[in-house]
């Protein structure tokens, strides 16, 4: 099955495919051992790849709404919801991080049983979303940091898009890879990739059907089958956590990240090694090595381990 669509601005070309071995350090968790291919002569996307709820009425800068949660009947009587776009507390950072990780773990876990009902187009869908849920992490994390009208409005439409909430998703294919430290995973963040635009289109197949191509009509349960869905509600677990985020957590975070954010990289680096060290001494990361410095100056398993865990992974070495 070749996914096109011809309803956007800006065609984009990928051929790849997407193989996690059975023998490998994530892959053994996608039993049993399988094969993904996606490919496509052309996939057009929107130029906008924001698909986001606009505004009815604006706030000042730096304003934010009432904590109250939205009540169904509000939104029943508005075309479009109020969205928030404004400076956030350190509370209301971690109010929103802890609602996303909540979420994301509910629509993975709802993932797993509509995949138990053979409903592989549903399934994957929802594993995507929790993926996109799960992504807004690190983006809540950049809004604690954004200082000025136009950071802010970076990461709140960073936020309300897909593309950008989903650009990790192949992080467990780029360590089956080899990949360990931070370098080895900046393909995932350059702007020409195409990764995100690739989920965003699966989701758009499993959940709807459409007219493609040559006026081929596109059926879900012809498009997604089980090894696929399997596949995606991995990810989504793997990335859906149980830890809640603490207020003092984002204040460690803003303390250290805030005055090198997006500066030198080397200066990055050794401040996220602090703040996870004093993450360390509060009791809110595992006592022991700095794992932090040893991702981002050794590598992930650290440069003692990476020949070992190499050949634990070659065919037959078990």
């Amino acid at each position: 099955m070749h996914p096109t669509t011809n309803r956007g601005h800006i065609t984009r070309r990928f051929t790849g495919s997407l193989t996690l071995p059975v023998n490998s350090a994530i892959g053994r968790r996608f039993a049993p051992p399988y094969r993904v291919r996606l490919r496509s002569n052309r996939i057009d996307t929107p130029r906008s790849a924001a698909y986001q709820c606009g505004l009815s009425r604006q706030r000042p800068f730096g304003a934010c709404s009432s904590t109250a949660p939205v009540r169904p009947e509000e939104i029943m009587t508005k075309r479009k919801l109020d969205s928030y776009k404004g400076k956030l507390s350190v509370d209301q950072v971690a109010a929103g991080i802890n609602a996303a990780i909540q979420n994301a773990k509910r629509l993975s876990e709802d993932a797993s049983l509509l995949f138990e009902a053979s409903r592989f187009p549903s399934a994957a869908s929802l594993a995507i979303l929790s993926i996109e849920e799960s992504g807004k992490v690190s983006i809540l994390r950049s809004l604690a940091l954004a200082k000025t009208r136009e950071e802010i409005a970076d990461g709140w439409r960073d936020y309300r898009s897909h593309t950008k909430k989903n650009i990790n998703w192949l992080l467990p294919q780029l360590v089956v890879q080899g990949a360990r430290n931070l370098e080895d995973f900046r393909p995932l963040f350059e702007e020409s990739s195409d990764h995100p635009y690739i989920l965003d289109q699966l989701k758009q197949i499993a959940f709807y059907t459409d007219c493609l191509g040559r006026a081929h009509w596109s059926m879900p349960q012809e498009v997604i089958d089980g090894s696929l869905a399997r596949m995606l509600i991995e990810v989504a677990r793997i990335f859906a956590r149980d830890k809640p985020v603490s207020k003092t957590e984002i204040q460690l975070w803003i303390k250290h990240t805030g005055p090198v954010w997006k500066r030198n990289p080397s200066w990055m680096k050794q401040a996220l090694c602090n703040w996870y060290r004093e993450m360390q001494d509060a009791g809110l990361a595992p006592a022991g090595e700095n794992e932090m410095e040893k991702f981002t100056k050794l590598g992930y398993l650290g440069k003692s381990n990476k020949r070992r865990h190499r050949i634990a992974d070659e065919p037959g070495s078990r």
